[in-house]
């Protein structure tokens, strides 16, 4: 509906309802071969691999990237924003860290401070039953990993809200300027405050998890470099390109739809199946609960 009412070539138009119409058939899981869950994926989405799989990911979102990286208006919001999506976090570190790596700019690594929360109540022995290598392997979703690689030019996303008024709110991107010892200096790129220079330092957050029963204290630069997300870290965004990196299918009701409705065309839209070899390999998995429609 956003889309429609500034088109006014009818050809466009006509492509435009084509989509919208796909993507309603995925939204309320028709459209399906074999049973309920599998829909085919169609040639002019999948990405051609010549190279890696994270290679060729990289570089159909992120075209001429190495010469683009300290190009701000390559990475804003609206009509050029781009992103890669998965599923699960532990693919999002591996690939970001892979496109960190190969970009030529200057760089530095961070390590947080971890600890176990004295005030949550835990005995005196915690420094023997939880050493600081095991909380240092700790990685959870909505906290910064504890070996951070940054680089100048590259985007990362805030994982806290800072200042509000200054636009440091939680899910803002931004790009790094300046790497310093225990900071960095970026430039907003999303909100109300695009353009304006800031600095983040590092910061204590403490994370409860049932798994566990202890309280994680993490101090570190609160921020995720945001080449790649989670699918569903990116509801709520428009997007001009979106790369699919289907290292594992989706696992809950909407998933996927929400994955490819972030694009504003079906252009924008281009997938990369990695699966296991003993998965479906021209079909994604499209988890919808029809019950929730009536």
């Amino acid at each position: 509906m956003r889309l429609k009412t500034n088109l006014v070539n009818p050809i466009e138009l006509e492509n435009l309802k084509t989509f919208d119409k796909w993507l309603l058939d995925i939204g309320e899981g028709r459209d399906v071969v074999e049973d309920e869950s599998y829909i085919q994926i169609l040639e002019d989405l999948k990405i051609d691999e010549h190279t890696s799989h994270e290679e060729a990911i990289m570089n159909a979102v992120f075209p001429d990237l190495s010469t683009q990286i300290n190009n701000i208006d390559y990475m804003r919001e609206r009509e050029r924003a781009r992103a890669i999506l998965t599923p699960k976090n532990e693919t999002i570190h591996r690939l970001n860290d892979y496109i960190t790596q190969s970009l030529p700019t200057d760089g530095k690594t961070y390590f947080s401070l971890d600890c176990t929360c004295k005030a949550a109540g835990i005995s005196n022995d915690d420094e023997i039953l939880y050493p600081t290598e095991f909380l240092n392997s700790m990685m959870c979703s909505d906290m910064p990993k504890h070996e951070l690689h940054m680089k100048i030019g590259i985007p990362i996303m805030l994982l806290r809200n800072l200042n509000q008024y200054d636009g440091l709110c939680n899910g803002n991107k931004l790009i790094i300027t300046h790497l310093e010892k225990w900071s960095i200096q970026a430039v907003i790129i999303t909100g109300s405050n695009i353009r304006d220079i800031i600095t983040i330092p590092r910061i204590i957050m403490s994370k409860a998890d049932m798994k566990w029963p202890f309280r994680l204290r993490r101090r570190q630069l609160p921020m995720t470099v945001s080449f790649c997300m989670t699918i569903n870290k990116s509801q709520g965004q428009s997007l001009k390109t979106v790369g699919l990196y289907m290292k594992h299918q989706v696992f809950t009701h909407g998933q996927l739809y929400v994955a490819q409705s972030r694009v504003t065309s079906r252009q924008g839209i281009k997938i990369l199946l990695a699966l296991q070899q003993d998965e479906p390999t021209e079909t994604l998995t499209n988890i919808v609960f029809k019950e929730v429609f009536n």
